[in-house]
């Protein structure tokens, strides 16, 4: 899963509270979610093959979690 795929997956499956709380927190307005995408793909590192490194993330769930971690960094949570 691309960088952004994975912080998609995590905002659609996230309850209201802690979506609310993250639209509040990077300026709300109808490209809130477009902006926590952004920032992602701005602090993610390159090239994304990087996810591919299995010393790095030995399985998907590490680069899910790093990933959803970052989302939770620029949502405030």
């Amino acid at each position: 899963m691309t960088r952004t795929a994975v912080a998609n997956h995590y905002l659609n499956n996230s309850d209201n509270a802690y979506l609310s709380h993250c639209k509040s927190t990077v300026g709300g307005g109808k490209d809130w979610r477009g902006r926590v995408i952004t920032a992602i793909t701005a602090w993610m590192p390159l090239p994304e093959s990087i996810k591919n490194d299995t010393t790095l993330y030995p399985t998907d769930d590490d680069w899910i979690n790093y990933v959803t971690a970052q989302v939770d960094v620029i949502c405030g949570a």
